[in-house]
Order: C-alpha cells, then structure tokens, then sequence
C-alpha cells in the first residue's frame, strides 16, 4: 500500500463569510512539505481570502487549519504569534507592503523585532538581500527607490528572516513584466530547493503554475473545483472551469489547449448569492438540469486527481479532443520569459 506524506497544511471544510458573503465556503486543502501548492481562479473566487486566513490576517468562519499538527484556528495569541513566525506572506502589491518611511534595511529587520528575536539569531540586511539576488547598497534605500522586481524580492527577503516552513505568495508575479517575472519564479523555485520551503502560490496566471507548481487546486466562486498534478491540469482536465481557464490562455504549447475556445459564459454571479447544485453551472456549456439541482462532491479522476462535476467524462473528452500538436513552445524570448510546456530553468 503506498504511503503519503503528512500534510505541513491541512484544512478542512473552511468557510470564510463576510456578512451574507460566502467568500470561501467549505473547501479542504493538504499541502506537504516542500510542496508547491498552486491555487487558480478569477478575481473574486476567494483565493486571496484563503491565504489570510492560513496567515491568521482573516477570521475563520468554520473549519480547521493545521499547521505542524496544530488548529490554529484555536489558538490564543501567543501561541497564534510563535507558530506564525513558520508561515509568511509575499502579498500582491509589494510596495503596499512596506512601509514608505522605513528603508530597507530596517524593513528586513522588522520581523525580528516583532517576535522578539536574539540579535545573535539574527540575519544582517546583507545576507537577506544577497539570498533573493540583490546587492547590499539596496539596504540604504526606501521603497519607492525600489523597481518592482527589486521591491518584489525585498518582500520575499523580508518573508524569509525567521526561515518559515511554509510561505503563502498572492500573485507573485503581478505588475511584473515577463523577464522580471521570469526571475521572481526562478529566484522562489531555487529557494524552495535550498531552503526546502514549501509554497501555496495564488494566482489567476495558470502559465505561473505551469511553471513552478507541483499541484493545483481550481478555484470557483468559494469552492474548490478540481485538484490534481499539474500535468493532469494542464493535459487531462476533467472540470468545465479548468478546460475554460486554459482555452482562455493564447497558447500553452506542449501543456494544455489550444484552437478550440471553451471559455465561461458571462460573469461570475455574486457569492452573496450563489447559484443552487454547481455554481458554475450558468456559465457552462455541458450544464443539464441536475447541475443546477445538485452540488456535485469531489469525485476521483485518477491518482491524486479529483473534480467536482456531474459530467467530467464528457468534459475530459472536449479537453482531448480540443488540444492540437504544439507548433511552437509559449513565450520563448531572449528576455527569458516563461516556458512551463518543459517547466525547465528560465535563462
């Protein structure tokens, strides 16, 4: 019998409301050590939510999150503060993030003084900026000083001080231009070899997670849709939003669609008041009436693979019969762009 490793993150049927927003409502999710755990879907599907809630920056509805074997959901403030100093945020805007009026160098020695830490445990401003790539005269600097890509690795720089287990980025690569982005993927994957970090990466570019994750879970309007190895993603779809999300990508070579369009109808409804049985089911194409009478439940595809739909067979068979012969690889430029078809290292 083959045996899995214990999950760093476990959560299990969280639910963030705001009010009658549903934000996140009722997902699981296990992530194990030196994972990249890929997190995919539209503005508004509660990705970001997720993230602050691992992080403790939002309340938990109803649920559990396991770190280490522990609920933090349930724990009081000083235990809350210990185990956080082992998960770390990258957030989306990494100059809201930092503070205009510190220079860096003080930035990267914040989290230290926030938790306490002994001088001698510390690591000097000199040391953090060489290990994401940047030279030391950056620490003098502020943060509008910075270009996005050097703010960008600033902000992972920062994540790392206290050497966290797991660390959450939110659009990693948001406001980047593809060279630029290109290095902040290389920079966290050599990290996470280094290091042996483990990531939950949140994004609405299923070309990131092409590149750097290990698995991805598909996201639609507080419920996860589809989980699976990235290849299965890319290559075996078995939801509609998944085959929607790809067919939406201009070309992604060796992994994925391409020609056929299978796009969602419309727009995303309101999580304030979602749609009865599939929430997708206004925007699909497959959609039949039991879609819209009954919530499917996470069925299983294939080793480690699972989907939330009624009618994946069909959905699969578009998928297959949608891809064509790759004529070119995606966005191979001598910038360095992205190139998730061999996942190799971008130059």
């Amino acid at each position: 019998m083959e045996m899995h490793p214990a999950p760093v993150l476990s959560i299990q049927n969280l639910k963030v409301h705001f009010g009658s927003v549903r934000a996140v409502d009722g997902i699981d999710m296990d992530i194990v050590k030196g994972e990249v755990m890929g997190l995919v879907g539209e503005s508004g599907s509660g990705k970001t939510t997720i993230g602050r809630a691992i992080i403790g920056l939002t309340a938990v509805t109803e649920g559990s999150i396991e770190f280490g074997g522990r609920d933090i959901t349930r724990l009081g403030g000083h235990e809350r503060r210990t185990l956080r100093r082992r998960m770390q945020m990258i957030f989306q805007d990494p100059y809201s993030s930092l503070s205009p009026r510190m220079r860096v160098s003080r930035l990267l020695a914040e989290p230290y003084t926030i938790h306490r830490i002994a001088k001698s445990d510390r690591r000097s401003a000199t040391e953090l900026l060489e290990t994401v790539g940047l030279s030391h005269d950056l620490a003098g600097k502020y943060p509008h000083e910075l270009s996005g890509g050097q703010a960008r690795r600033v902000g992972i720089a920062r994540a790392l001080a206290l050497s966290p287990d797991l660390v959450v980025a939110d659009e990693p690569t948001a406001g980047l231009d593809a060279s630029a982005s290109a290095s902040a993927l290389n920079l966290m994957k050599s990290l996470r070899d280094t290091l042996g970090l483990t990531y939950l990466i949140i994004t609405h570019n299923l070309n990131v997670l092409g590149y750097v994750a290990d698995q991805i879970s598909v996201m639609y309007l507080g419920k996860i849709v589809e989980v699976g190895p990235v290849g299965a993603i890319f290559d075996r779809p078995a939801h509609p939003y998944s085959i929607g999300l790809l067919s939406s990508i201009p070309e992604v070579g060796q992994r994925g669609l391409i020609g056929r369009k299978f796009v969602p109808r419309g727009e995303m409804p309101s999580p304030s008041d979602p749609p009865s049985g599939c929430r997708f089911h206004p925007r699909c194409q497959l959609a039949k009436p039991k879609c819209s009478e009954v919530e499917p439940a996470l069925e299983a595809i294939e080793q480690q693979h699972v989907a939330a739909c009624h009618f994946w067979q069909e959905a699969r068979a578009i998928a297959e019969s949608a891809r064509e012969e790759p004529s070119s690889k995606l966005a191979t430029t001598s910038q360095g762009d992205l190139q998730p078809p061999n996942r190799e290292a971008v130059p």
